[in-house]
């Protein structure tokens, strides 16, 4: 007795070493439910927050139309089309650790304030030079850098505070979520943009896309997220950080190569698509459009099941079967003479595609600590965004010379070899999110 009460007395207690907080806890084994990665939805500061970015995404995709709309009026060259997606995604492999650095070393919600206001800025900027005539590449593209730039530092930041607004054990629906509300803006935003594009003109679209700024910014200012612990190391040891944690991670490593796979060989079939769309299945603009919007009507799809399909089938499995089938699809898209069976093969593509990035997204999210959170996910920007530039103006590349179907039937042979090399080799990432062991509700 003497002993238990020296041990519960706080005098007595001897002092800890510092533990680093642990990765975020797998589910447990919980009753058997059909579908609930809507239940995030519930929670005040992630519904702000996830209400706010659609309505931000969705002035970014309107804007995105009606920009490279612009360039093509200006230049008439497809070459300015393409160095628009340049200059808005390079930045994030330039300054990408930098941003990841920030996050883990700021207050994230205070980032995201700081950068959203930027880019509303920026796309201001992009209405006043338009409404004033003065719109060139020399004008616009300056301005599309730094708003890639401002994108750079704010992306680690938005991801990483996702599982500062839910409970842990939501976190793979919360992601799924968010994978959600980009692929519905992917859907409206364009739409939208096209209509304003033809009544408006460009300047009103991108003075509508400052405005939808005010939305995430609103939701940010009326969140409230417990300040995490910075990193204890500085310099470079701090910015390579997130490089530290991959090396020696098996299960990041894997997550970020499948990441830059699906980026480089998966993403390039949206760079090839106006030329599939126009040369191999006659459309016009018109359909070109359609076939984009078949692509983000699988993508929602794809996003909203994410979390249910990683829960029943493990990270590992569903990370195999996505990079496998991703590039049969990609394969028979590229065979494919039939509009209608191009839109449902697209429609697959969309789904898998997006449902791969968010299951890596979700892995990683899992994988490491609230201090080293910001600087791996910069990471998966990186080997997401920052490579897809790169994939698409390879693709392009190779397309001159041996034509869009040619090269989509290729981008499928790297993408079957990685599936099958996560399905041997990957065994890691059945410690991230195994295979569900669910039990049936006693109900």
């Amino acid at each position: 007795m003497r002993a238990d009460a020296e041990r519960l007395a706080p005098e007595h207690a001897l002092p800890q070493p510092p533990v680093e907080e642990a990765p975020l806890p797998l589910e447990q084994p919980r009753p058997l439910r059909r579908f609930r990665t809507l239940e995030p939805l519930k929670h005040r500061d992630f519904s702000l927050f996830w209400s706010g970015a659609l309505v931000s995404n969705i002035g970014t995709w309107l804007q995105n139309v009606a920009l490279s709309w612009l360039v093509l009026e200006i230049t008439n060259s497809p070459f300015w089309v393409s160095m628009v997606t340049f200059c808005q995604f390079i930045p994030t492999l330039l300054f990408g650790l930098f941003g990841g650095l920030l996050a883990d070393r700021a207050d994230r919600r205070k980032v995201l304030l700081v950068t959203q206001s930027l880019a509303m800025c920026f796309a201001a900027a992009l209405a006043i030079v338009t409404w004033t005539g003065h719109a060139s590449v020399a004008t616009l593209l300056p301005i599309i850098g730094l708003a890639g730039i401002t994108m750079a530092f704010n992306a680690p930041s938005f991801q990483a505070i996702i599982p500062e607004l839910i409970p842990r054990r939501m976190l793979l629906d919360a992601i799924s979520l968010n994978s959600t509300q980009w692929s519905i803006a992917r859907v409206f935003g364009p739409a939208i943009g096209g209509f304003i594009l033809k009544a408006l003109g460009a300047s009103w679209a991108f003075a509508i896309n400052a405005a939808s700024f005010l939305a995430v910014i609103a939701a940010l200012m009326l969140i409230r997220v417990e300040r995490h612990e910075p990193p204890t190391s500085t310099g470079m040891r701090a910015l390579f950080g997130g490089i530290r944690s991959a090396r020696q991670s098996p299960a990041i490593a894997t997550l970020l190569a499948v990441t830059a796979m699906v980026s480089l060989f998966g993403a390039p079939v949206l760079v090839l698509l106006p030329v599939m769309a126009k040369n191999v299945l006659g459309l016009n603009a018109g359909g070109y459009g359609t076939l984009f919007a078949v692509f983000s009507v699988g993508a929602v799809a794809g996003a909203i099941t994410t979390a249910t399909v990683v829960r029943r089938l493990g990270m590992r499995t569903t990370t195999a079967l996505c990079l496998a089938v991703l590039g049969v699809l990609i394969f028979a898209f590229g065979v494919s003479r039939s509009t209608v069976t191009s839109s449902a093969i697209l429609i697959g593509i969309g789904a898998v595609y997006t449902m791969a990035v968010s299951a890596t997204n979700s892995g990683m999210q899992t994988s490491v600590p609230a201090s080293k959170r910001g600087r791996v996910m910069s990471l998966y920007m990186m080997a997401w965004g920052g490579l897809y530039p790169i994939g698409g103006v390879a693709a392009g590349a190779i397309a001159v010379h041996l034509g869009a179907p040619a090269t989509l039937r290729l981008l499928a042979l790297p993408l079957a070899a990685a599936a099958i090399g996560v399905a041997i080799f990957a065994r890691k990432l059945d410690t991230v999110v195994p295979r569900s062991r669910v039990v049936a509700s006693a109900s």
